[in-house]
């Protein structure tokens, strides 16, 4: 969840954070189950779809999508020298934090 990089100033702000977490992780769990069922997916003995493409799955490709996002930025801010030199300072500014 990256609370490394967070810098607590209130927790309200925290709660408003994990509240949008966990609607992001509700969303891509939802488009997941209705890919699943648009897509005729098989189902248990419940009546419930079985469980494929779970959501870390589509949340690692969500990261690899932003990754790519990142490098094509990255590309065209380092192109001129003004583009670096701004790149610097929102580098210095705001480090990207690693995920383990």
């Amino acid at each position: 969840m990256q609370f490394g990089c967070y810098v607590l100033q209130k927790f309200e702000a925290v709660e408003r954070y994990l509240d949008l977490l966990l609607m992001g992780f509700l969303l891509l769990e939802q488009e997941r189950l209705r890919e699943m069922s648009a897509a005729g997916a098989p189902r248990a003995r419940g009546g419930e779809p079985w469980v494929q493409a779970r959501t870390t799955d589509r949340l690692r490709s969500l990261e690899s999508l932003c990754q790519e996002w990142n490098v094509t930025v990255l590309e065209r801010r380092v192109r001129t020298e003004r583009g670096r030199q701004c790149l610097l300072r929102d580098l210095r500014a705001a480090p990207p934090c690693h995920v383990a």
